[in-house]
């Protein structure tokens, strides 16, 4: 495949990039080379030495221009055989999958215009799922700089004069950042099961935006059963092949250690999903590193059956159908007693985390179905 990379992008690469890798490498070579062994995910296997992980980052720094940081050890690229050229960094998806997705042939529009907006602002996202009869939570309104727009709340009095249970989250938030469980019981409003007062309430939300949309309550009792704490989901990574899809990636995001979100940058885990729907052997967390059951509950992954697995499949490649112009979707699947709904839909899917999940480098899966990695 012939390379078409912008001329402006191998000056910013060689003058900004690299430069700036290789003293990030300098800066933080005790971390990240030194104490090697402390990071690592696989204290049971053979292992590079020092050297050999210090021209892997060397590597990564000069050939692509990003610095791996902690990922390194979280990919696993520290065990003997891995090689570092057959995986991909964080920053790269990202560039790449940006690249992509402002390339990819529409029929002409007159405007210009951000496609992946649908995904990245959530109430735009809602809207694109309720028209497309996919399922999502219900949506209650918006929280605009502390003021609600909503035909069902009108105003924060509301929230006390009916039970709801509800989610609040920054309409462009990632990763779980900013937000927060609301319970409305009995005139009383709940966080992490302590009572606030409406000015406290008002005080969370009153700078930028909020989406105000219904709490998740009827998990599946099998997700439950992993980690009754938080609403776990799958993240379910689609690819679109001309007129057709394919998954590229599968895995289980757990809460665990007390947190309500099931997000692995939380104190999650996350456990890879195989193809027969059901959880494989080992479960990745940032703070119990490599894992054979939940630290938490002590359920076993390895074997575990995902209910609704099939239905999610489909239902997150047809959603990946209706939201054209994106070439890749992460999609984050509930399960619930009713099947699988869909909580978010993700451009920028975190490729790092699937790499941990199943053990191996994603360049030739990324490559399969988006060509050469060019940007």
């Amino acid at each position: 495949m012939k390379k078409n990379r912008k001329p402006w992008s191998i000056w910013y690469k060689m003058f900004y990039r690299i430069p700036l890798s290789v003293v990030d490498v300098a800066v933080h070579f005790k971390p990240w080379v030194v104490d090697a062994r402390k990071k690592t995910y696989y204290k049971e296997g053979q292992l590079k030495n020092r050297l050999h992980i210090l021209f892997d980052y060397l590597y990564f720094a000069f050939c692509h221009g990003v610095s791996v940081k902690d990922d390194y050890y979280a990919m696993g690229i520290d065990q003997r055989g891995k090689k570092a050229r057959d995986y991909i960094c964080e920053l790269e998806n990202t560039m790449a999958l940006y690249a992509k997705n402002t390339s990819i042939g529409l029929p002409a529009m007159k405007w210009h215009f951000d496609r992946l907006a649908v995904l990245q602002d959530k109430w735009i996202f809602s809207q694109m799922c309720q028209a497309y009869g996919l399922k999502t939570p219900h949506i209650y309104g918006l929280i605009m700089n502390g003021s609600i727009i909503s035909e069902e709340i009108s105003d924060f009095e509301d929230f006390k004069l009916q039970e709801r249970d509800l989610i609040i989250k920054p309409l462009d938030g990632y990763c779980g950042y900013g937000l927060f469980h609301l319970c409305c019981v009995n005139g009383k409003l709940i966080v992490k099961e302590q009572e606030i007062s409406l000015a406290q309430l008002k005080e969370r939300v009153k700078k930028g935006l909020f989406l105000i949309q219904q709490f998740i309550g009827n998990q599946h009792k099998e997700m439950s059963r992993l980690y009754p704490d938080a609403v776990n989901t799958l993240r379910i990574t689609v690819a679109r092949e001309g007129d057709d899809t394919r998954v590229m990636g599968r895995m289980c995001m757990l809460g665990a250690h007390g947190t309500d979100c099931s997000n692995w940058h939380y104190g999650g885990v996350s456990v890879n999903l195989k193809e027969d729907g059901t959880l494989d052997k080992y479960g990745y967390c940032k703070i119990d590193k490599k894992v054979t059951a939940h630290p938490d509950t002590g359920v076993v992954f390895e074997g575990y059956k995902i209910p609704y697995f099939d239905e999610a499949i489909e239902l997150a490649r047809f959603a990946t159908k209706c939201f054209y112009g994106i070439c890749s979707i992460g999609w984050d699947v509930v399960i619930t007693d009713d099947g699988p709904i869909l909580l978010e839909g993700n451009d920028d899917w975190g490729i790092v985390a699937h790499q941990m999940v199943e053990n191996r480098g994603w360049l030739k899966n990324w490559e399969q179905s988006h060509g050469e990695m060019n940007f």
